[in-house]
Order: structure tokens, then sequence, then C-alpha cells
């Protein structure tokens, strides 16, 4: 859930007491196993990062705000249990490689008409 993940990333930020988090800088590993569900990524950053999600198995669905304009690298990667259907915004205009590398439960991606940049390994595996 959205604010299971908001929580998860304000206690790896700034502990117990902080309230603001810096989505644009965080990368290598935001799940490290702890999110199941979906998640809806919050209104605002203009880009996922490196690796944000690498390897969370437990991700089952994601919604990305029209806010985004660039998915880094391995942003996604092995995360196995993304399923149904992804939608891609019309602001997102870079897809970059290994996103959604091994998401092989994906049944449909849904590009948005701004897509300019895709690597040829953004959906392998």
């Amino acid at each position: 859930m959205a604010s299971t993940v908001t929580e998860l990333m304000r206690r790896r930020t700034m502990g117990t007491r902080g309230s603001s988090i810096d989505w644009e800088s965080m990368y290598n590993g935001l799940c490290l196993q702890t999110i199941s569900g979906d998640v809806v990524l919050p209104n605002g950053i203009t880009k996922i990062r490196y690796g944000l999600f690498y390897g969370c198995t437990g991700l089952t669905g994601l919604t990305i705000p029209s806010s985004v304009t660039v998915i880094e690298a391995y942003a996604f990667q092995e995360c196995s249990g993304l399923t149904g259907t992804l939608v891609i915004p019309d602001t997102v205009t870079t897809i970059n490689q290994a996103a959604f590398y091994n998401c092989t439960v994906l049944t449909s991606v849904t590009f948005g008409s701004g897509l300019t940049t895709i690597t040829t390994t953004a959906f392998s595996g």
C-alpha cells in the first residue's frame, strides 16, 4: 500500500522523527523484500531512481504518477510478483536498461504517448 511505502521510506531516510521524504535521491533497493501488494508512488516525483525497487518480489501492482518523466535502470528489476497491466503515463519519456528485467508475470504494458527512448533490455527476461 502507498502508506506502507511512504512509512518505509520515512524510517529508512530519517528515522521515526522525520516527516519529509526525498524520493528523488533514493536508489538501490528500497524494499529489502519488505514491500508486498500494490504500490502507488506519490505525485511530484520526476524519476524513479536506479534500482529503487530491485528485487521486490512481493510487489504485485504499480501506479506511476503523471509527474514521472524517467524510469532509471534496474528500477523494478526482479520484481517477479508484478502482475496485471502496467500503465506508463504520457509524461514518461525514457525507460532505461533492465528497468523491468525479469518481471515475468506482467500480462501487458500500455505505453504513454511521450515515450521517446526505451532500451532493448528494459523488459528483458
